[in-house]
């Protein structure tokens, strides 16, 4: 989890081994209405074959840095 610097983005990355990895980037400052939860903007499989290598810090550092 990071959240892209002077911005109101959160970058989190969910992972399960059965599955593959789901990078999804959050607008803090927007909420749902019903729940209240931040507003999830993007949600992106990463296709990685389903290897077991988590991904890593540094992986949402540098999205961090592209956003």
């Amino acid at each position: 989890m990071k959240q892209v610097e002077g911005t109101a983005l959160l970058v989190t990355i969910a992972e399960d081994l059965s599955n593959e990895p789901v990078l999804k980037v959050w607008a803090l400052d927007k909420t749902e209405k019903k729940t209240g939860i931040p507003r999830c903007q993007s949600t992106l499989t990463i296709q990685n074959g389903r290897r077991q290598f988590p991904v890593r810090y540094q992986t949402i550092q540098q999205l961090a840095e592209v956003g």
